[in-house]
């Protein structure tokens, strides 16, 4: 099927991507496509995602890259809607809230979700995000969907990982 047909959480919107590794540019690449605005916030100094889809970022004039930045929050009007993000630049004391439609976290091998609050946001004894149904990457707070290792998906390696942000671009939570 025509990538616009999967795209329906993302288009004409502001999304914020989380991650910095190829799952994460991946993501970054399909939703600039059809949204807004793409920004992918990455902790570190620089991205793990291969120089062929670093250069294909570079020239996508809709997609940001916030280095050494990581995601603080993801707030709303509810428990269960996402509106704005709170990003804050490593070693600076202020943070920056940021408007956005939906989060996509597509973070590395070791589930790295200290960050979200267990009571929203659903996760395992282990610290995966765990999602609210099979076959979509949607978890419980409606506009945040989780790709790759951090998810509670069985399969945890690239391929799968990229398969299941495409699910998580395409469903809406």
């Amino acid at each position: 099927m025509p990538l616009a047909q999967h795209t329906d959480t993302a288009v004409d919107k502001s999304v914020v991507v989380v991650g910095g590794g190829d799952t994460a540019v991946t993501m970054a690449l399909h939703l600039a496509k059809v949204a807004k605005a793409v920004r992918v916030v990455v902790r570190g100094s620089e991205s793990k995602a291969t120089i062929n889809k670093l250069a294909e970022v570079s020239k996508t004039p809709n997609i940001s890259v916030m280095f050494e930045t990581q995601l603080e929050s993801a707030t709303g009007p509810d428990a269960s809607t996402v509106a704005h993000v709170t990003l804050r630049h490593i070693g600076e004391e202020n943070a920056t809230v940021v408007p956005c439609d939906a989060v996509y976290l597509c973070l590395g091998s070791a589930p790295h979700t200290d960050m979200f609050d267990s009571a929203l946001l659903q996760k395992d004894p282990e610290g995966y995000i765990v999602l609210t149904e099979s076959g979509s990457q949607a978890t419980s707070v409606h506009g945040v969907f989780v790709a790759g290792d951090v998810s509670t998906n069985p399969w945890k390696s690239s391929g799968p990982a990229v398969g299941a942000g495409a699910i998580a671009r395409d469903r809406e939570g």
